[in-house]
């Protein structure tokens, strides 16, 4: 069944994606979402929704948008719709498609994306459990719009011209501004994988991952 198999090994609950939009390598929770059904915590109700009340949009979703940190609704069951047979699509992403050519997989085998995806996590630090994982808040951080100029710039500057020339291909901008992502915002900014601040930090593997080591406290 594929449909969110680029979506493997993001730390998290099923909840939380849909409620985050979750999206990874050109996948959205969103696109496969057909309805949940929910408590209200105000009046003790339990429903469902559809997409139209879901409103998903970059990392948000109007589950999100609200004046307090806790949602009003909590989802106890999701329905997604996942293809047991049509075509995939391409990767998009260069990294995840080198790693998974390099490998000699096929694009059309799903079981194979997924490992793909896993064991790209896997050296980012992301897959609870693994060799490189530190305890992780996940990666939550907002990528800026910016002109397309600049986001060239940016990309030119932090990872070189052969970086940059690719770039676009695959962060499909409109005609005038792109989401810059929000690795490269960061390296922009100053900062850097592995960068600590006390029992906090930022990944050494994966700079957009916030960690906590030993001792870290809420």
């Amino acid at each position: 069944l594929s449909g969110i198999e680029l979506l493997s090994g993001i730390p998290g609950t099923v909840g939380a994606a849909v409620v985050q939009s979750v999206a990874a390598y050109g996948q959205r929770i969103s696109d496969v979402f057909r309805s949940a059904r929910t408590l209200d915590l105000r009046t003790g109700r339990v429903g469902t929704i559809g997409i139209d009340h879901l409103q998903p949009s970059y990392r948000s979703s109007s589950l999100k948008e609200v004046d307090r940190y806790t949602p009003r609704l909590v989802l106890l069951e999701v329905v997604l719709s996942l293809a047991r047979s049509a075509p995939l699509e391409s990767i998009a992403y260069e990294d995840l498609r080198r790693h998974h050519l390099n490998m000699g997989r096929r694009m059309s085998d799903v079981t194979a994306r997924r490992l793909s995806v896993l064991e790209l996590r896997d050296q980012k630090g992301m897959i609870v459990g693994g060799p490189n994982w530190i305890p992780s808040a996940g990666s939550f951080f907002v990528g800026p719009m910016v002109p397309t100029s600049k986001a060239l710039e940016v990309a030119m500057a932090i990872r070189g011209s052969e970086f940059a020339s690719r770039f676009l291909s695959w962060y499909r901008p409109d005609e005038r501004t792109t989401r810059l992502p929000a690795a490269l915002a960061m390296r922009a900014a100053g900062f850097m994988n592995g960068d600590r601040w006390g029992t906090v930090g930022l990944s050494p593997n994966h700079i957009v991952a916030i960690c906590a080591y030993s001792n870290a406290g809420g």
